[in-house]
């Protein structure tokens, strides 16, 4: 399994196409090969920055997911490299997942 961690500051009249983006995203990727699950998140104080963090079963899957006609499809309409081309982006690589939830 790997990970990303990505936390994203994003330019504030773009928040929306990011947001459109990552939900495209969300429903390409749900029927992609090797995706195990993400989560986005967005800070309280700064509503303009947001944490991503996304698991795959290998970086072939995560290579091969962003290649698709779709995903570049996806991208082209959502508007994302405009997006992508005023954003902060710090990525750290992660394998390993520790959780604990209450549970009820």
């Amino acid at each position: 399994m790997i990970g990303a961690f990505l936390t994203q500051e994003i330019r504030p009249d773009l928040v929306e196409k990011y947001l459109g983006w990552r939900q495209r995203e969300s429903d390409l990727s749900l029927h992609a090969p090797g995706f195990i699950k993400r989560q986005l998140v967005r800070d309280i104080e700064r509503p303009n920055v947001f944490y991503y963090l996304v698991f795959w079963e290998s970086q072939e899957h995560i290579d091969a997911f962003t290649q698709t006609p779709a995903f570049h499809a996806a991208a082209t309409e959502s508007g994302i490299r405009e997006v992508m081309e005023h954003c902060t982006t710090t990525r750290v690589w992660v394998n390993e997942e520790f959780e604990v939830r209450r549970h009820n």
